[in-house]
């Protein structure tokens, strides 16, 4: 819901930021850069949590968990904040690989699947595509790149408007509005909700 408020909140211009640095998103795509910055309170709390457990038992439970929730939000079309834990477990298991040796199966299939997502943003894309009628926050990164180079076409080719930089734009506000359409109808818990505001990260 956290970010659901954020992405909801992304107005049409914000698609329009003349420089993707943090300057000029502040400015001009506030929305945005809201749920950029809430990926990374996520990655470094999936980080913070494991690395907070007290022993490798602990820690490799608290992984096991951290993977089934991922794929939950995964479920759940949440592709956002998916990642943004994948994320955070990519840099555990570079760090501590001998973790992964206690990791079940299950879990590790789990994090391989994603992983791909995550090194692979087609594989998330074309799952957007078949969406319809449902919520579904995307994995806000690919679209900031995608933005970033649309940014860099030239607004007109001789004295004609260059029609194809405002179809690439209107693409990406276009699927932001289809999936703006359907609202996640869960209830805020203040406990949840609250405990990532205050979690240590």
């Amino acid at each position: 819901l956290i970010e659901q408020n954020f992405f909801s909140s992304i107005g049409s211009r914000e698609s329009l930021c003349s420089s993707w640095d943090i300057e000029a998103m502040e400015a001009e795509a506030p929305n945005i850069l809201a749920m950029k910055i809430n990926f990374d309170v996520l990655r470094r709390w999936t980080i913070t949590e494991v690395f907070r457990q007290v022993d490798t038992d602990a820690r490799y439970r608290c992984v096991s968990i951290l993977i089934c929730v991922a794929d939950k939000l995964i479920e759940y079309n949440n592709f956002s904040s998916a990642m943004a834990i994948a994320t955070g477990l990519l840099f555990i298991k570079e760090t501590m690989p001998s973790l992964w040796e206690w990791i079940p199966n299950y879990a590790e299939d789990l994090y391989d699947k994603l992983v791909d997502m995550l090194q692979e943003p087609e594989i998330i894309r074309e799952i957007e595509n078949s969406l319809s009628g449902v919520p579904a926050i995307p994995f806000i990164d690919p679209y900031i790149h995608q933005l970033a180079e649309i940014s860099q076409m030239p607004e007109k080719i001789g004295e004609l408007i260059n029609v194809q930089r405002m179809k690439s734009y209107f693409s990406i506000t276009d699927r932001f509005d289809k999936f703006r359409a359907t609202s996640y109808n869960f209830e805020y818990n203040e406990e949840c909700g609250g405990y990532l505001y205050r979690g240590e990260v």
